[in-house]
């Protein structure tokens, strides 16, 4: 099937983790089989003019990027301070890029856009004039966290008013934005990418020190100064458990000035933002994941720790929910110090009851790429299949 891809945000070289699911998604696709492309209107503001990232060019291209055609659309917006100036930018500049598309490879059978603003109305204004169906999936908080105006709303309720399938990567998101927006979801999880399932998986169990790492954004939403004060709790007086935060953000100072107030400068690092292809090491290294997460609508990076067979501790805060059993590991409640700081101490006293090998074994049952291919393919047939009936 021709599928067309419309990301709302997609790795670039300077920033080669933002959205880099989208990526790891299409090319799951294509790995199944698919011919899959994927277009991205990309509209930059004014105040990175001075900034602007290495190789930026204006206009439009298409490239090859290992059998995904790739499309940019770069633009400046040159009307900041009027609210709708993005969205129109980005729906014009990214019909042209369609239409460049379309001419060249022909017209896509299904198109898949990732978030209501930007790509799930592009994708309204392509099957407007087109009729090409697509199913949307939503991804960011910010669409259940009353962080949009209502400009926003209402364009998000165009683009999922048009939509043939509403997807959420989690029950519990799927059900917040049913009771916003009144519309239905079904849940699609994402996916782990396959170097989580093909990095060999270490001897723990002979290592001398017992390791927590967590991969996330160091910000309020992740809630790292909790996690950091629950490890001090639960560990504070011992030198056998160590802490590992992976990841930027701008709680870092804080974090840094915390650990120096609790003493565990030899036992808390913090190893900065990294490359993707990074990470898989990093969880080898460790012997445990912690997240203290609010909220997470799925949390790819809990998945990927589960994939590499380290038992974890979680929140109860979306995502992990549909993720953590009894036999991978333990929730609490969000924003609870004395439920998270318990829960390592019994993952760790415990820790001989987790099997890597079993671990890794179910998260790729339930996330694995071969398996969300298939899901979405499934979808992908039926959406159009609806679209051929409704059309005669």
């Amino acid at each position: 099937m021709h599928v067309l891809v419309l990301p709302s945000w997609y790795p670039t070289p300077e920033q080669p983790v933002f959205g880099v699911f989208v990526r790891d998604q299409a090319h799951a696709l294509r790995a199944a089989g698919h011919r899959v492309s994927v277009l991205n209107a990309r509209i930059l503001s004014l105040r990175f003019w001075r900034k602007r990232p290495t190789g930026w060019r204006g206009g439009r291209s298409l490239t090859d990027d290992n059998g995904v055609i790739t499309g940019w659309a770069n633009h400046w917006l040159w009307t900041p301070r009027i609210a709708p100036g993005q969205a129109w930018l980005s729906v014009h500049h990214g019909l042209a890029l369609f239409d460049a598309y379309r001419d060249r490879y022909g017209e896509p059978q299904v198109i898949h856009a990732h978030s209501a603003l930007h790509g799930g109305l592009l994708a309204a204004a392509i099957k407007k004039r087109f009729a090409i169906p697509y199913v949307l999936t939503e991804h960011h908080p910010k669409y259940i966290r009353n962080g949009l105006n209502s400009s926003q709303i209402k364009r998000a309720l165009l683009a999922y008013g048009q939509a043939d399938q509403l997807l959420a990567p989690s029950l519990r998101f799927g059900q917040l934005l049913a009771q916003r927006y009144q519309t239905d979801w079904e849940v699609q999880h994402n996916l782990v990418h396959d170097r989580f399932f093909t990095t060999e998986l270490p001897h723990r169990g002979t290592r001398a020190n017992f390791t927590f790492i967590c991969v996330a954004g160091l910000s309020e939403v992740k809630n790292p100064k909790l996690l950091l004060r629950a490890f001090a709790r639960a560990f504070g007086d011992t030198d056998q458990v160590r802490l590992r935060f992976m990841g930027s953000g701008p709680d870092l100072a804080d974090l840094q000035k915390m650990r120096g107030e609790l003493g565990l400068e030899s036992r808390v690092d913090f190893l900065g933002g990294m490359p993707p292809e990074f990470v898989p090491a990093q969880l080898a290294e460790a012997d445990a994941y912690v997240m203290a997460s609010n909220t997470e609508t799925f949390c790819v990076a809990l998945a990927e720790a589960l994939a590499m067979g380290l038992p974890a501790v979680a929140t109860r805060c979306g995502g992990p929910e549909e993720m953590i059993h009894e036999g991978n590991g333990l929730l609490v409640p969000t924003r609870d110090l004395a439920a998270l700081a318990e829960a390592m101490r019994l993952l760790f006293r415990n820790r001989d009851r987790y099997d890597a090998t079993l671990l890794r074994r179910d998260c790729g049952a339930r996330f694995g790429a071969e398996r969300f291919a298939a899901d979405l393919s499934t979808r992908f047939e039926r959406v159009t299949q609806l679209s051929r009936v409704g059309s005669k």
